[in-house]
């Protein structure tokens, strides 16, 4: 992580789908979230690295605060270094925790994570998954409080940052795709949330 500084600017706009949907490509479901901030990130020329972006879907829109004091809260909650804010939840919901065949699969999958660049990567199950967040978090957020998981519907940070998370998370889809097109998953993971997750505790 390098330090942004005072140099973080907000940045305020909305993500179409317009462009994003073209030649075809089109998404539905929880896939489309994904598809249009990727594009937004990776095409949009008017983007700084150093530019703060607030993202927010339909499902989470809970702002209690003046947007002028983001930039502000943003660097007290990084120690003034990059980074990316995820909303929280009470718990590893969604994804995780599922219940039925779809939840099973998801705690019987393998997993690669990793706690701090500073930690080996190692190989866990699934149903230790939320572990892992929860001492993630715990390691990196300076707020402590109920809602410890991270959620995939509402994020605050730098542009180079939210841009290198949404290619992890599109790896994510990429190697939960590979394993269902090769038979070794009876599901393609596709949700947010879940990508959400593994991409975090990479």
């Amino acid at each position: 992580m390098h330090s942004t500084g005072a140099h973080v600017r907000p940045k305020a706009a909305a993500v179409s789908n317009s462009k994003a949907n073209t030649d075809g490509d089109i998404r539905v479901g929880q896939k489309k979230k994904v598809h249009w901030l990727t594009h937004y990130f990776e095409h949009n020329a008017d983007l700084h690295d150093d530019d703060l972006i607030l993202f927010t879907d339909a499902w989470d829109v809970v702002i209690q605060r003046d947007l002028r004091e983001l930039t502000a809260v943003f660097l007290a909650q990084t120690n003034h270094q990059r980074g990316v804010i995820f909303i929280g939840e009470p718990g590893c919901a969604d994804s995780f925790t599922l219940p039925g065949m779809y939840g099973d699969q998801l705690r019987h999958g393998a997993f690669t994570v990793q706690l701090d660049s500073t930690y080996p990567e190692r190989t866990i199950q699934g149903d230790n998954m939320c572990n892992i967040i929860a001492a993630k978090t715990s390691m990196n957020s300076l707020s402590k409080g109920p809602t410890w998981s991270l959620g995939s519907g509402g994020i605050l940070g730098d542009v180079q940052s939210v841009r290198a998370f949404l290619r992890r998370v599109n790896q994510v889809h990429s190697e939960q795709q590979q394993k269902f097109d090769r038979l070794e998953s009876p599901f393609f993971f596709y949700g947010d949330q879940i990508a959400f997750q593994l991409a975090y505790a990479r």
